[in-house]
């Protein structure tokens, strides 16, 4: 595609993306507050105090007491009343648009937030029934938590107006952790006036040093609407990072996290049918009709700051399918995130610039141990898990069968000054007598508030199953300014032949690469123009003899206006150069252009309604030709995605992607790639929800000019789901795959299954029932 924006983003984070600020930006609607200038507001704008005092309560207010839009005479001065916000976005510096109050008191086991959003138009305010976790659209209020004051990681605890949760982790340098879970109790209410929102966050659901009685904290408020975004205490998007940003609370007493410690036993049942494919030259389909398995999470907090995770025989069935992405004539690897929960959580510890921790590479484990923890100015991650999948994917007369393979990490970070780490990673897996291991150093670092930069230095040995060896390092280095209106950052990264990752995503080894990346927005501000600017992106890749592989340049230029909408146009053009080393079809080194051209947008004008999309058209490559070296194509994509919220409790999320190759030399169609998906989910209550996925994919393929096959899947998946809080849930699911597979399950030459024009033959099928239940002690 012509990579014109990230479109696999969040909807709702589009805009912030084009802008290169902490939140989208949008003018403020004529019967808003009248706005004042960006100068006026920043003369006018009290001197806020940084520092605030919570007071110990006796009793937990409860949301009822705040429902007039203040507190009740019972709560009238017993809390910390916060209630300055500043503007981010779209004015920085500006008051926000509606008044925000905020009250916050402690007891022995809960720190409480209540959030009073005023609202001229409480109509326009965005408040879905929605599962957990799903609320970026909405209006939103956020507390984060800095329990180490070291204004380097915080807790995020966000709601919208129903009271639906989000809980994250946050970091300066990689931003928000999504896969964070914990327990706390939260509410909402809509009002005449705007709308009420209560957290209660358990002491024991966050890590902290009982000896510390500062935290750091930020208070946020988003109103999509709008595209604003504001905070108390003030954090302008002039300058780069939150924390560095926040302010302090004190008072906080003989509070402890005490004892921490989560047992989750599951269980599940179900039924299956499944196509078996280990013996490649005698595939057959297998099931079983009343399996049952069982296994445990648990999670020890040891003194308030190091946590440790088990997982024994895990189980994911419930959790959804990856998004849709283009897989046809793809030259390296495509990259899909991880989902399952026990790896996601607390994955953040183990980030370094080159991705070295890519847990999907674990497809099967029977067990897993992680901890990871806060130790003074040490950040401390461990793991290691096993993989059944190496053995679980041969016939039983294979003498690999059974066998199983061995992933340890090991993770340390050390803080320095303000905002700076060095750290230091190893990663090893086995297999039987193979084996690979990588290590090094890298840092990250930050000057003054806008710039700030990463480096890696690492090495890797490895031996393979078959006697080989490889050694070589790799290295990364990368740094740029960021500003509200003005960004650009450089990259620099060398890989050797022999570097080799078998626990990461790495996708190319043996180049060169320089790139640049600069933005700059223009902020009018107005009442319908928001905002406009450009993006530009430069590109080389060299082998290590100096010969240039790739070049890229890539422009666009966008327009952002009121009622979250956004587009542009963009176009790009480069080369890449192909080797005999990389295709043996070749006899000699050939250039091969490439080059596309076209438009994207992003609006959510409606609150009903949310749309996002890019179109383009060019030339790339064809790597699949019937015969003989690759050869260049025509090139037309395109991804639309249409977002509806036709009730408060229906979210009807659909997507269609495009990938199409036509030859250069006629006016013949190469193959088109169709993938169709709808997800439905309903909110029956906060606890209960029914989704449904369906998803088409089709490659249909001209046999005269190309090896691929025409192929098509149908994949449904339903979920029934009573999610208490996490940990505590009942799952009761179906899933059921159908591709256009000869029936006789007919092998051919190349090793592929003999495939049918229209007929579909169900090649799997699952029926289960999980429940789940946590245990706190």
């Amino acid at each position: 595609m012509g990579c014109s924006l990230l479109l696999a983003t969040k909807p709702a984070r589009l805009l912030a993306l084009l802008l290169g600020s902490v939140a989208a930006v949008s003018a403020q609607p004529q019967n808003a507050i009248k706005p004042v200038s960006t100068k006026a507001a920043d003369a006018i704008i009290p001197v806020v105090a940084k520092t605030a005092s919570i007071p110990r309560i006796d009793k937990a207010p409860l949301l009822e007491s705040f429902l007039g839009m203040k507190p009740d005479a019972e709560w009238e001065g017993k809390l910390t009343k916060l209630d300055t916000f500043i503007q981010a976005n779209p004015k920085d510096g500006t008051p926000a648009s509606f008044r925000t109050e905020v009250y916050l008191g402690y007891d022995d086991k809960n720190f409480y937030v209540i959030f009073i959003c005023f609202d001229s138009e409480p109509g326009k305010i965005r408040a879905r029934m929605t599962r957990r976790e799903n609320i970026y659209d909405d209006d939103l209020v956020q507390i984060m938590l800095d329990t180490f004051h070291d204004q380097r990681r915080a807790y995020s605890f966000v709601v919208n107006p129903l009271g639906i949760q989000l809980d994250r982790l946050y970091s300066e340098t990689s931003g928000f952790d999504d896969s964070f879970d914990t327990l706390w109790d939260s509410e909402g209410k809509l009002t005449p006036q705007g709308y009420v929102t209560r957290m209660a966050i358990p002491f024991r659901s966050l890590r902290f040093p009982t000896n510390v009685k500062e935290w750091g904290v930020v208070l946020q408020r988003i109103i999509p609407r709008l595209n604003e975004t504001s905070y108390w205490p003030r954090v302008s998007s002039k300058i780069d990072g939150r924390l560095n940003q926040e302010a302090t609370l004190n008072g906080f007493e003989k509070i402890s996290p005490g004892r921490n410690i989560q047992l989750i036993p599951y269980g599940q049942f179900r039924t299956f049918r499944a196509l078996d494919q280990r013996d490649p030259s005698a595939p057959s389909f297998h099931g079983k009709r009343d399996e049952f398995v069982g296994g445990l999470d648990a999670k020890f907090v040891v003194k308030d700051r190091l946590v440790l995770d088990f997982t024994v025989h895990p189980d994911f069935s419930q959790v959804e399918s990856d998004e849709p992405q283009v897989t046809v004539n793809q030259r390296f690897e495509v990259f899909f995130p991880e989902k399952r929960p026990f790896f996601l959580e607390n994955s953040n510890f183990f980030e370094t610039p080159i991705s070295l921790v890519f847990t999907r590479r674990i497809a099967d484990p029977l067990f897993g141990a992680r901890a990871t923890g806060k130790l003074g100015k040490y950040a401390v991650g461990m793991f290691f898990a096993d993989d059944r999948s190496p053995g679980r994917s041969v016939p039983p007369s294979d003498p690999l069968y059974k066998k199983k393979a061995y992933f340890g990490i090991l993770r340390v970070n050390r803080d320095f000054g303000k905002n700076n780490t060095v750290g230091m990673i190893y990663t090893e897996r086995r297999f039987q007598n193979s084996f690979n291991r990588v290590g090094g150093l890298d840092f990250t670092f930050k000057v003054a508030k806008n710039w700030r930069g990463e480096g890696q230095v690492i090495t890797s040995s490895t031996r393979e199953t078959d006697g080989s060896t490889f050694a070589g390092p790799a290295y990364h280095f990368w740094g740029g300014y960021f500003g509200r209106k003005l960004s650009f950052n450089s990259m620099y990264q060398d890989n050797s032949q022999g570097f080799v990752t078998h626990t990461g995503f790495f996708r190319r080894q043996g180049i060169r690469r320089f790139s640049n990346s600069f933005h700059y927005g223009f902020r009018p501000e107005g009442k319908r123009l928001v905002t406009h600017g450009f993006n530009l992106f430069q590109l080389n890749l060299w082998d290590h003899n100096g010969l240039p592989l790739e070049a890229t340049l890539n422009g666009n230029y966008f327009f952002s206006f009121q009622r979250q909408t956004t587009f542009g146009a963009f176009a790009n053009t480069g080369y890449e150069r192909l080797r005999p080393f990389d295709f043996s079809t070749l006899a000699a080194t050939q250039r091969f252009p490439s080059g596309h051209y076209g438009f994207f947008f992003y609006t959510a004008f409606f609150k009903q309604v949310a749309m996002n999309g890019e179109i383009n058209w060019g030339r790339t490559t064809n790597y699949n030709p019937v015969s003989g070296p690759p050869v260049s194509a025509r090139d037309h994509s395109a991804f639309i995605r249409l977002t509806l919220y036709p009730i408060q409790q229906l979210t009807i999320d659909n997507r269609y992607i495009l990938s199409r190759l036509r030859a250069v030399d006629a006016d013949e169609s190469i193959f088109n790639n169709h993938i169709i998906r709808s997800k439905w989910n309903y909110q029956l209550t906060r606890a209960l929800s029914l989704r449904f996925i369906t998803e088409y994919n089709t490659t249909l393929a001209n046999g005269a000019r190309t090896s691929i096959t025409t192929t098509k899947n149908m994949n449904y998946d339903f979920l029934i789901t009573y999610l208490l809080h996490p940990g505590t849930a009942l799952y009761v699911g179906y899933n059921s795959n159908l591709q256009n597979l000869d029936p006789s399950l007919t092998v051919l030459p190349d090793g592929s299954l003999a495939r049918t024009r229209h007929p579909f033959t169900n090649d799997g099928r699952q029926f289960f029932v999980k429940m789940s239940y946590l245990f706190r002690f």
